[in-house]
């Protein structure tokens, strides 16, 4: 069984995670579920949260399953790999196998808007509480 007090430091250690994972998945649902449509923040929050939601699943499972006693955060060459795997991958391949994807230079931007402000808030030293 669990320690609730270790639970309850891996909520605090993972906190930024948990919010852009949430983020990511409230605005889907508005977005597909309740048909909610806002011009402007559905074609690029997704972009905004991009590096972040994938780079916060891919901590949280490296710091789940395999870094299991440790805490990592990602190092700035692990996040321009992401924004530029992001950019690639859904700007340039990804229209060409499928007409209906648009190549957009603005998703360019918000993937690294995003990758900064994810890398400066992790960064960013934090109170404990």
């Amino acid at each position: 069984m669990k320690n609730p007090s270790n639970s309850n430091n891996y909520l605090k250690q993972y906190k930024i995670q948990f919010w852009v994972l949430g983020l990511g998945i409230v605005h889907q649902f508005t977005q597909k579920i309740l048909h909610i449509n806002l011009s402007y923040i559905d074609s690029y929050f997704d972009d905004l949260l991009a590096v972040p939601f994938i780079s916060s699943l891919i901590l949280l499972i490296e710091n789940t399953f395999v870094y299991k006693n440790t805490i990592r955060k990602h190092s700035f060459t692990s996040l321009l790999i992401i924004f530029i795997s992001t950019s690639i991958l859904f700007e340039y391949l990804l229209p060409k196998i499928d007409e209906r994807i648009v190549s957009d230079g603005y998703d360019i931007l918000f993937y690294f808007i995003g990758f900064v402000g994810y890398y400066w808030i992790q960064k960013k030293p934090h109170k404990r509480l």
